[in-house]
């Protein structure tokens, strides 16, 4: 069966398996990729690609969880969970950058440097 969603956490191990989670707006579920599929493919994929999965449905028995176990994967474009994610993040940086005001103050110097004599001081040798 063909599943499409966006990659979350996903992870490379150094086996050459991977893990993902694939979620939509209103699910979530566990895949693995193991090597002997993955090492077909010709990209890489990343948290936050849409993509289409063809895959069957097993039961990962230590956590009692059911899985996809992926068998092939096909780019469908970049989710849209991450394109909000985006937006959200470089508004708020927009936002961070209006609000931030830098103020040269002449006593600044100084009281960097009281603070150095101040932590000089607390300083105890034992012997």
């Amino acid at each position: 069966m063909w599943i499409s969603g966006e990659i979350s956490n996903f992870i490379a191990a150094a086996s050459g398996h991977w893990y993902f989670s694939l979620k939509d707006g209103n699910a979530q579920v566990r895949c693995a990729m193991f090597r002997h599929k993955s090492q077909y493919l010709d990209w890489l994929p990343r948290n936050g690609d849409q993509i289409e999965v063809r895959a069957l449905v097993t039961l990962y028995e230590p956590r009692g969880e059911y899985q996809l176990n992926v068998e092939n994967i096909r780019r469908a474009g970049l989710g849209a969970l991450y394109e909000a994610f985006g937006k959200l993040k470089a508004r708020l940086e927009q936002e961070e950058d209006k609000d931030r005001v830098r103020v040269d103050c002449p006593w600044r110097e100084d009281l960097f440097k009281r603070q150095k004599r101040v932590r000089r001081r607390k300083r105890v040798t034992v012997k």
